[in-house]
């Protein structure tokens, strides 16, 4: 993932929770080190659980996925 990421224009990351395993959520970290302005999206469907470094939104249904991104992308003023 993060090979592909440095490799081409990505304008954002999602990640889901149950196909993340401790490697997804280094390559959340090192996608933030190597692009800090790289917005990382977790879909978290419980609240419960800690949220890694990286992660900028956590949604918990992919109905959330494109408002969030939207908010994510928008320029801030």
């Amino acid at each position: 993932a993060v090979a592909v990421c440095l490799n081409n224009q990505i304008s954002a990351v999602v990640l889901d929770s149950e196909f993340c395993t401790e490697a997804g959520w280094s390559a959340a970290q090192t996608l933030k080190m190597v692009n800090p302005q790289l917005p990382v999206m977790l879909l978290l469907k419980s609240a419960e659980g800690c949220v890694p470094c990286g992660v900028d939104a956590v949604v918990p249904s992919h109905f959330h996925i494109l408002p969030k991104l939207k908010g994510l992308l928008e320029p801030q003023e």
